[in-house]
């Protein structure tokens, strides 16, 4: 399993990410920030200031280094129009980014593989610990031009998972039933012996106090 509790380590946040992509795609494309800014304004976003853009890029660091500039969503979709790119490109890190450095998701679950990263944004992979067959199902309906055949298969198999918990889960609480059932009988035969024996009774009485049980323990296995 590649996601996990975030590590002590700092983690890749989303806007880290997308900063760098917008640098590295910005400059593929030969535009200067004050070109580019140009350009989102055009589109539609004349608050990304040359200033704004370069806060964007850098993160506006604190003393510690971590971002006080985060990217929102409307931001993104922003950049990835006026780039000509998809918006999973702008989320998903380089390939000869720092592999050491996991990606954060939440504030506490990162991810250390971008592959696996960038599956579950295609909607083709849950992330470990999440609801898989919620997640297959929601695929299946928002995206299918998706491998449909493989999301099914996917699903089928979170649903045969999630079954065989619950069968699991109901064989362990009627084994614990039965268990119970037994142990209260044995305690109460050994009661109703205790008492045979305690008034002065003999062999004979002990064992029909048995034979009694046995008879009643056969007749809860034929109703049964």
């Amino acid at each position: 399993m590649t996601s996990e509790p975030a590590l002590p380590t700092p983690a890749r946040t989303p806007s880290a990410i997308v900063a760098a992509r917008v640098v590295e795609s910005r400059r593929r494309r030969g535009w200067t920030a004050a070109q580019f800014a140009e350009r989102c304004a055009a589109a539609g976003a004349p608050h990304l200031t040359k200033s704004v853009l370069a806060n964007i890029e850098s993160g506006r660091p604190d003393p510690e280094g971590r971002r006080r500039r985060e990217v929102s969503v409307d931001e993104l979709l922003t950049f990835a129009y006026v780039l000509d790119i998809a918006p999973i490109y702008l989320l998903t890190p380089f390939d000869d980014s720092d592999a050491s450095l996991p990606i954060a998701v939440t504030g506490n679950v990162a991810v250390s593989d971008n592959d696996e990263l960038a599956r579950w944004l295609r909607g083709e992979q849950p992330l470990p610990g999440s609801d898989s067959r919620q997640f297959f199902t929601a695929s299946l309906q928002q995206m299918p031009t998706l491998d449909s055949a493989q999301l099914v298969d996917e699903l089928k198999r979170a649903v045969l998972q999630d079954r065989a918990k619950e069968l699991t889960s109901q064989l362990n609480a009627s084994a614990a039933t039965i268990a119970a059932e037994a142990d209260a009988k044995v305690q109460s035969l050994i009661a109703d012996i205790g008492a045979a024996l305690a008034t002065g009774g003999s062999v004979e009485d002990v064992l029909a106090v048995l034979r009694s049980e046995s008879a009643k323990l056969k007749q809860a296995h034929q109703t049964a």
